[in-house]
């Protein structure tokens, strides 16, 4: 179904385990809660930040900006709102390269979804891709293609077990077209998984959805995948699940392309990290990173790496109310091997953070939220242009306290 755009949020600390008798609502609020705890931090390296947009949380724009932003090569960025829009249930927007501002599309959160989440994927003719949380045809939300011209085709509307539902960590690409990602809800049910412990789903270019991997929870699987996929030349797919493993403290997988899957690493808590619910990237020699909101030496959370051949390492452990803390977004890596990330808690007033992490291990503060003009609570990840900038979105603060888009210059 095709719907012609109207001119006129959202992570968990810890996923809670549903019940069997719990309503698809309330689940989602289970699995999407706005924790925004914060402690106070060491002052913060001096850096240029500037608020590109304010949102007003309006009918003509949006508000709790979740969500990774996509940066294009031309320098235009792209993301979601949970909410606002001309129908009140969250949009996709752009910022171009020279500052204009605007809504795409206006999800009315019945057919076509409500409350985009996660990192949009865009094609070589500009297409985006992505996912709403809640919405479609059994309200366990949408997969959905926007073209440039603002037309919205719903590609699959998700259905619950045993289909995926309810997702959140955004799409992947294949060189065929066909869009990948994971659901929190999905797969076959059973007493430890009444509703399913979430699904690995492509969805074709021409909306024939197939389940790739289905999540069977316990101690020899991972349960509850938060995060979007990186995908390889051949078409194996890598993410982690927030829970599952030895120690329920969630895992780091590899789906393979004919649907067989690999523990890479079970998070342990002590010592290691555990909870991890960012999508992971990849460097040149196959290596991944991402971040844990739990675990390490501190019990808050940590920085990890995992090499090719399946060893993990701890990079950074957040030590104290003094340091960002919680890094619930993952991290970016420019060339030089440092990496960045934002923290929703933490940082000299209490709003949240930015850090980055060199090779040797030092981690500096970048920048401080205040709360105000300049934003506080960052909702998602960062991205990274090539002369450094840092890229990324506040869930509240700015001009209307409804969230802003920022860039924080070297």
């Amino acid at each position: 179904m095709t719907h012609q755009q109207s001119k006129s949020g959202p992570r968990s600390h810890r996923v809670s385990k549903p019940a069997s008798t719990a309503s698809s609502p309330q689940l989602a609020w289970l699995f999407i809660s706005f924790l925004l705890v914060a402690a106070a931090a060491r002052p913060a390296s001096a850096q240029t930040l500037t608020v590109l947009h304010s949102f007003a949380g309006a009918t003509a724009d949006g508000a709790l900006p979740y969500g990774n932003l996509l940066l294009d090569a031309n320098g235009n960025l792209y993301g979601t709102t949970y909410h606002g829009g001309s129908r009140h249930r969250g949009t996709v927007f752009e910022l171009t390269s020279t500052g204009a501002y605007q809504v795409l599309y206006s999800f009315g959160g019945k057919i076509d979804g409500a409350n985009p989440l996660g990192t949009l994927a865009q094609d070589s003719e500009g297409n985006l891709y992505g996912v709403a949380f809640d919405g479609g045809v059994g309200h366990y939300g949408t997969v959905f293609k926007l073209a440039p011209g603002g037309v919205l085709t719903v590609l699959h509307s998700f259905t619950g077990a045993p289909d995926g539902g309810l997702s959140l960590g955004g799409l992947v690409l294949d060189a065929q077209g066909n869009v990948y990602g994971t659901t929190i809800e999905g797969g076959p049910t059973s007493s430890a998984c009444p509703i399913g412990c979430g699904t690995v789903f492509q969805v074709s270019p021409t909306g024939v959805e197939k389940l790739v991997y289905s999540f069977q929870g316990g101690t020899a699987d991972g349960d509850y995948p938060l995060s979007g996929l990186v995908i390889d030349s051949q078409g194996n797919l890598f993410g982690t699940t927030n829970q599952g493993g030895a120690q329920d403290g969630g895992v780091v997988f590899e789906v393979s392309a004919d649907g067989a899957e690999k523990i890479l690493h079970d998070f342990q808590a002590v010592g290691d990290g555990a909870l991890p619910g960012s999508n992971l990237i990849r460097d040149p020699q196959g290596n991944f990173y991402g971040t844990t909101e739990s675990g390490g030496a501190s019990l808050l959370g940590t920085v990890f790496e995992i090499t090719a051949g399946g060893v993990e390492s701890v990079l950074y452990s957040f030590s104290s109310q003094y340091d960002a803390y919680e890094p619930a977004y993952g991290v970016v890596r420019d060339p030089q091997g440092n990496l960045y990330g934002a923290s929703r808690n933490g940082g000299a007033f209490n709003r949240g953070a930015i850090f980055k992490l060199a090779p040797d291990g030092t981690e500096t503060l970048l920048h401080s939220f205040d709360g105000l003009a300049g934003g506080r609570y960052p909702g998602a990840g960062l991205v990274l242009d090539a002369q450094g900038n840092l890229y990324g979105t506040t869930v509240r603060g700015g001009a209307f306290n409804h969230g802003t888009i920022f860039k924080l210059a070297p």
